[in-house]
């Protein structure tokens, strides 16, 4: 009887505990698929740390607007351009990478149409040169050709290996025209036509050609302050004004020259002679010019008290 009991009991459990088992499974296999089809999407859509990166920045490129040199250096030419026209002397400047110089320079020659160097001369920069950043440079060609000429300026890159694999340049086309100059003088005292300096204010014209200008005044004042040439020193030719001396500023209004020079001028010059002798090379040198009858000298914009015995 006891056994007829329990049967019931054993159908009960094999009808729900067993489905019940079998249902609980079935969903923890499907969950468990759910979750290894979530992982494998994270990874396929995972950004990789490169993604992160600018990739117009990870490798440098060449601003399509600039120049560049043989081997693909850019360079930045502020003066002159391709194919101007220039005079001796003239200013080289513009910017190109830091890896162009060597100790803070590198060489720039001219050359005519068949490659031969006629002349060759070093661009410098103050900045700090050891960087791929554009650096600034300048040089002076300081040519004296006499004719008209077609010529190529050539920026070499500085290598001083034995590897010439790693030369470069930069060829920039350029016609020199000759200079138009002027014929000015200068006034010195000289010892041999006055020895005796009896009259302070005598002084001599010597005739120096320079590059002609606008600014002819200023340009006879600064060839008076660079002294006697030595022939002219064998003449007996001298000056009277120290060295170290600035023209600062010159302007020529109702046919007066204000002639302003720093402080050098009045620099341990005692002795009314000498600054009689200072007075008239100045004025001599500019009342040259047909607008100046009368020239007024300052330093430091200050005319009062300077120059005095």
């Amino acid at each position: 009887m006891k056994n007829k009991n329990k049967l019931p009991i054993i159908l009960l459990l094999v009808i729900v505990i067993i489905p019940a088992i079998s249902l609980i499974a079935y969903l923890a296999f499907q969950n468990s698929n759910r979750k290894n089809q979530t992982n494998s999407n994270d990874l396929d859509n995972a950004v990789s740390p490169t993604d992160y990166i600018d990739q117009s920045t990870a490798i440098p490129t060449v601003d399509d607007s600039l120049d560049t040199s043989e081997k693909g250096t850019p360079y930045k030419l502020i003066t002159p351009f391709s194919n101007d026209s220039v005079s001796c002397p003239f200013e080289v400047k513009g910017e190109i990478p830091g890896y162009w110089f060597f100790e803070a320079s590198f060489p720039v020659g001219i050359n005519d149409q068949q490659g031969n160097e006629l002349m060759r001369v070093s661009a410098h920069t103050d900045e700090e040169w050891m960087t791929d950043e554009f650096v600034d440079f300048e040089a002076t060609i300081d040519c004296t050709f006499k004719t008209k000429q077609k010529v190529v300026m050539t920026l070499y890159k500085s290598n001083v290996s034995d590897k010439r694999e790693l030369d470069d340049k930069i060829e920039i086309p350029l016609t020199i025209v000759p200079q138009e100059n002027s014929i000015i003088e200068v006034f010195f005292y000289n010892t041999k036509n006055d020895p005796n300096m009896l009259d302070c204010s005598k002084v001599y014209p010597v005739k120096r050609e320079i590059k002609k200008t606008e600014a002819m005044g200023k340009a006879a004042i600064n060839e008076l302050l660079k002294g006697p040439e030595q022939d002219e020193v064998d003449d007996g030719y001298s000056t009277s004004i120290p060295e170290g001396v600035v023209l600062q500023s010159l302007r020529i209004e109702n046919d007066i020259a204000y002639a302003d020079f720093n402080e050098k001028l009045d620099y341990q010059v005692g002795g009314s002679c000498r600054v009689e002798s200072i007075r008239s090379q100045i004025s001599q040198t500019l009342k040259q010019f047909p607008t100046v009858n009368q020239v007024i000298i300052s330093i430091n914009n200050e005319s009062n008290d300077i120059l005095q015995p």
